[in-house]
């Protein structure tokens, strides 16, 4: 019995020496958490996209107009000179951030008194804000002018999405 209770006494002693040396074992690291909190980007428009005077033809064709810089090349008369503008809007947030546009709308309809007519949309780049969190950003396209196209006023609406 005796031995039956000493043998009990050394697994107890081996146990709680083995539970120590594993909590001696133990290690501890600090660790920190980050956050970065940056300026909420906006967007306002400054100037509409404008194909300029077109002259109705029999053969359809189309009015080009540039994101980079509004200048036009068309397969359709345009009234002289031509008056078109790129879409021009102000961009502002965190100075020096790469941020991202696309058009939610890839494309416009432009209706009037004739059939629609449509334009697909190109913005002039992925930019980068100044270092004051400013840039501009240029929308230009394409637009399909139909033979025969009614005279009138045409016009649509698009939306530019920008974020970091």
């Amino acid at each position: 019995m005796k031995t039956k209770n000493l043998l009990k006494m050394a697994v107890a002693a081996f146990l709680i020496s083995g539970m120590s040396a594993s909590n001696a074992m133990a290690a501890t690291a600090p660790g920190q958490a980050e956050a970065t909190v940056v300026t909420p980007i906006t967007i306002v428009n400054l100037q509409d996209l404008n194909f300029g005077g077109i002259v109705s033809d029999p053969t359809p064709g189309t009015v080009t107009v540039s994101a980079v810089d509004g200048t036009s090349t068309a397969t359709v008369p345009q009234v002289s000179p031509p008056s078109t503008a790129r879409a021009v809007f102000d961009i502002n947030g965190d100075p020096n951030r790469a941020y991202n546009t696309n058009t939610s709308d890839t494309s416009v309809s432009l209706t009037g008194p004739g059939a629609a007519m449509s334009s697909t949309l190109v913005i002039d780049r992925q930019p980068t804000l100044d270092g004051t969190g400013n840039d501009t950003l240029g929308v230009g396209g394409v637009l399909s002018v139909g033979a025969n196209q009614v005279a009138g006023a045409y016009s649509g609406t698009f939306n530019i999405v920008v974020n970091y």
